[in-house]
């Protein structure tokens, strides 16, 4: 799963990843993008995408679950969530393998923990949780996934203030999708139904930098080279920890 902190270092290289991808004449070339030139492209400060609105509440979206749905898991569930949710906020805390087994999870409790992440009403630490059990889940969870990556980030009033609740509700909103983006690219290479739910995703989100990763990813897999997208990621996270 990608945390928090990898996304705040990882983002802005690759936005511009993206907008290289955009620029180079075949949006289907396999030819490499060169990472440091990406990274000098994002030091350039980008302009944040925020629609206009004089709500004070996000707006709803039809393909959204609803901000007031209450997600219920059965106790042995619950439970493992809860456990993920200390573990995570406790970086030192090694998972252990019956935190990791999701062998026994149902299909019914595949969508209730796609519910749990796109529920507005649960907590950030549960939404953050329950995504991270759908990664570990290989591609069973596709359809789970591509749900979270495919649905709109609600808009916010006053997101354009850095630090506004709303930015930071926003933050979150966006994090949970790049963490299904690549967690979707990943599994490109052994599945061909993600192409489709990548497009989609380029297609309905408004936000600019999840349209760019979305891209990169549906290069990868149109050059033949499906996993464009989180060996970026990788590969950033690799240079930062130098």
């Amino acid at each position: 799963m990608v945390h928090n902190r990898k996304l705040l270092l990882a983002l802005p290289v690759l936005v511009a990843l993206g907008f290289a991808l955009m620029r180079s004449p075949s949006s289907n070339s396999a030819s490499p993008i060169d990472t440091r030139t990406a990274q000098d492209t994002a030091k350039t400060p980008l302009a944040p995408t925020v629609a206009k609105t004089t709500e004070q509440a996000p707006l709803k979206n039809p393909t959204a679950v609803s901000p007031s749905i209450d997600v219920q898991f059965p106790s042995k569930l619950s439970t493992q969530v809860k456990s993920i949710v200390t573990s995570l906020s406790h970086p030192d805390l090694a998972l252990t393998p019956e935190q990791l087994d999701v062998s026994k999870i149902t299909p019914a409790e595949r969508q209730q923990l796609k519910n749990a992440v796109l529920s507005q009403k649960v907590d950030g630490s549960t939404r953050r949780a329950s995504l991270f059990l759908l990664t570990k889940m290989g591609s069973t969870a596709i359809p789970e996934l591509g749900a979270v990556a495919t649905t709109p980030v609600p808009v916010y009033a006053n997101s354009n203030n850095p630090h506004s609740v709303a930015r930071q509700a926003q933050d979150m909103e966006i994090s949970l999708r790049i963490t299904s983006l690549e967690a979707l690219d990943k599994l490109a290479v052994q599945s061909k139904n993600i192409l489709p739910i990548m497009q989609q995703a380029a297609a309905l989100q408004s936000d600019r930098s999840l349209v760019l990763l979305a891209r990169i990813s549906i290069s990868g897999m149109l050059s033949g080279k499906p996993g464009r997208l989180s060996r970026a990621m990788d590969a950033m996270m690799d240079e930062k920890n130098l």
